[in-house]
């Protein structure tokens, strides 16, 4: 019975805090996939956005989860999973004479002093950025990077315009640094990287077997872990969070006055940027799954695309795209004769020069050939002995086996 009193009913499980993470980890793709779709058809308004995108979404994100840890003690993706952020101060026990136990060496406040919140942007929009940059970087370094492969075109990216990692001969101090700063990069990137999975991994495990309160290091780092909201502390959150949203002409509660037009304003302004935050608890996450629903729809997976359709008109149904026509040899071909019929071919022959087939190789129009007797015709006519075919020397197959 013990144990089952010792349950933390309000520690979250690890899926609770992977679903949340998904969750930011999927605002960024989803808002630049949107933002690209409007700069096909708008390049001249949305083009600059698309190139921006990192830096106007950390400033975006910046707003939003300011919003939302100052209000809802949580960032966007906890306060939508019902998690909250809690900090653990630490204190000095306090000893009780003829008691039976002794007070605990730190206790938990509900709500985040400024330095947490500064703490916690930091983490939640700064690092993220220099993530995602770093990743862009390093993708460019390796040619891996969409677009170009390779480090040492002009046009590339302005970020690494003009570098050369394998020659310093620049005299300009600037760019022998940026040489030696994306040499080093280059190189250091991966241990990282794999350092970061490592803290990452180790902390998942050891929150899985309770061993410590956070469940990543950032957390750990600022003392604050993730614990479900209550239904009491919900309605304290909401409380507090609706004595701060004064009604529009409500008096002022010294004197007793009317408000001014342009108090009036300002307070249906702050009620618009409110009510536009708010609503983001609805709107992002429906795009995200939104997002999702096109990738899968758009994906090979979904068959159903690309089935025939059982009911319905006859335009209305799919049609199957139809196999080619088999090309029939040609009389003026190597297979005709003068009588005008086609002579037979013995099967594993070459069809040219009617010996058995030597380093076979496929043509476009689906007759075997010696690669010899293949070449070499097609080379001149530019065409299949056989059925005449349009071919070239690019469309000659090796078989192998």
């Amino acid at each position: 019975m013990s144990d089952m009193t010792d349950i933390d009913h309000e520690k979250p499980t690890f899926f609770e805090l992977i679903a949340q993470e998904q969750v930011n980890d999927l605002l960024g793709p989803v808002i630049r996939y949107v933002t690209s779709i409007y700069a096909q058809r708008h390049p001249r308004y949305f083009l600059k956005i698309l190139n921006h995108h990192d830096e106007l979404f950390a400033i975006s994100m910046l707003f939003i989860q300011r919003y939302y840890l100052r209000n809802w003690g949580a960032s966007f993706a906890e306060n939508f999973y019902g998690l909250r952020r809690q900090k653990l101060r630490k204190q000095r026990p306090v000893e009780i004479p003829h008691s039976v136990g002794q007070g605990k060496s730190s206790f938990h406040t509900e709500r985040l002093v400024k330095r947490d919140i500064r703490l916690s942007l930091i983490f939640l929009v700064f690092t993220p950025y220099i993530r995602t940059k770093a990743n862009e970087l390093n993708e460019r370094l390796t040619g891996g990077g969409s677009g170009a492969s390779n480090l040492l075109e002009d046009d590339f990216d302005p970020l690494v315009r003009h570098i050369n990692l394998d020659s310093e001969l620049d005299d300009s101090f600037l760019k022998v640094f940026k040489n030696r700063f994306y040499k080093f990069f280059k190189v250091a990137y991966p241990y990282v990287n794999a350092i970061d999975e490592l803290f990452r991994l180790i902390y998942s495990l050891r929150y899985l077997f309770d061993k410590t309160p956070y469940w990543r290091s950032a957390l750990a780092l600022i003392g604050i872990e993730l614990r479900r909201v209550t239904a009491n502390q919900q309605n304290r959150m909401r409380m507090r969070f609706n004595s701060r949203q004064p009604s529009i002409l409500s008096r002022d509660s010294l004197t007793g006055d009317r408000p001014g037009l342009f108090l009036i304003i300002s307070r249906i302004l702050r009620l618009l940027i409110t009510q536009t935050f708010e609503s983001l608890k609805i709107v992002l996450p429906c795009s995200i799954f939104f997002f999702k629903f096109l990738e899968w729809w758009y994906s090979s997976s979904n068959t159903s695309r690309y089935r025939r359709l059982v009911e319905g008109s006859d335009k209305d149904r799919l049609q199957l795209i139809k196999p080619p026509k088999i090309l029939k040899p040609k009389i003026e071909g190597v297979l005709g004769d003068n009588s005008g019929k086609i002579l037979p071919i013995i099967k594993g022959n070459c069809p040219v020069c009617r010996m058995k087939l030597a380093n076979s190789t496929a043509l476009p129009s689906g007759w075997v050939c010696c690669y010899k007797c293949a070449h070499s015709y097609v080379s001149k006519f530019q065409r299949c002995p056989v059925t005449f075919y349009p071919s070239s020397l690019a469309d000659l197959r090796k078989i192998i086996g």
